[in-house]
């Protein structure tokens, strides 16, 4: 449209090609004007800009024909062009958040099946020889479930106190399991009502239990600590099991190695979330402590409003 416009203005619209390009032109902008309308009532992204740019196009291709001395359109073009550049900036934004949202939920969908396959076979294996213990397993499966699968989940934060009712549940399962090889400690702030992403700390300790302490057969210690410091919320969870060679930490991380799943998934959460990653110190045959941080963006209020910008 813009290069039938240059055409026109350059026309003696008197004549009979004049009228008739002219004519062609404005049914042109009619026609554009039909597709964008219908965009509005579709509730297509961005219509009503496309609308708008047919509107001041127009407007100003008839103000030349009108006053053919005084040309406007050439000012019309840049500035339906600059409005274009913003519009697709805003889809660029748009579709990088939509691009993260994605890669959160495909990753947090892979862990939770690693967990759930873990917890079945630990409830298999105790059924076997102790009901009632069976029996407090499955409230604790139950209340791993009521939280995991928590519809607040999709927008990618919890409170602390959700993400520690699913660690305390997966450490009373494992306790029943393995008894006395298995001892754990948990140090935490005075407040949870902080936000966190949601199964980042359960698998780390999922694997300190696993791969660390019982892989030894008097088993192990486990300790949790979180702690508040400069405006930061600092994990730590370090074990005294078999320890990890560099080799075995690069191959768990980038999910190499059979059983690192859940934490190839994390140092990908972290990376998206807060552009931080795992710090894992290990010494083989001693034990091994990974640690991370993320700024304490909000508590309940600010999760709330999150919620309302990813409705």
């Amino acid at each position: 449209m813009i290069e039938l416009a240059f055409i026109f203005i350059s026309i003696k619209y008197f004549t009979f090609a004049g009228c008739f390009i002219m004519s062609l032109g404005l049914l042109i902008c009619l026609c554009s004007a039909v597709i964008a309308a219908a965009g509005i009532k579709n509730k297509v992204p961005d219509a009503w800009l496309n609308m708008l740019n047919i509107i001041i196009l127009t407007a100003a291709y008839v103000h030349d024909v009108i006053r053919p001395g005084k040309s406007i359109y050439l000012f019309a073009v840049y500035l339906v062009l600059i409005m274009q550049m913003l519009a697709q900036a805003r889809r660029i934004k748009l579709y990088h958040e939509q691009k993260t949202i994605a890669e959160l939920s495909f990753l947090q969908a892979q862990i939770k099946p690693h967990f759930l396959y873990n917890v079945m076979n630990t409830i298999i294996s105790v059924s076997r020889y102790d009901i009632d213990k069976t029996r407090d397993l499955m409230y604790d499966f139950n209340t791993y479930l009521r939280n995991s699968f928590d519809i607040k989940n999709v927008h990618q934060l919890v409170g602390l106190g959700q993400e520690m009712a699913l660690v305390e549940a997966y450490l009373k399962i494992e306790k029943v399991r393995f008894e006395e090889r298995l001892d754990f400690n948990m140090e935490l702030p005075d407040s949870v009502d902080y936000l966190v992403p949601p199964l980042i700390i359960q698998p780390i300790i999922e694997n300190a239990v696993n791969h660390g302490v019982l892989s030894k057969p008097e088993g192990g210690r486990v300790e949790l600590k979180i702690a508040i410091k400069n405006k930061n919320m600092e994990f730590s969870v370090k074990d005294n099991g078999i320890g990890m060679t560099a080799k075995q930490i690069s191959e768990i991380t980038v999910g190499r190695k059979e059983g690192g799943v859940g934490l190839a998934n994390i140092q990908s959460r972290l990376k998206i979330l807060y552009n931080e990653q795992l710090r894992i110190k290990s010494t083989f045959g001693a034990g091994t402590e990974i640690t991370w941080q993320i700024p304490i963006n909000a508590r309940k209020g600010y999760f709330h409003a999150q919620c309302n910008n990813h409705r």
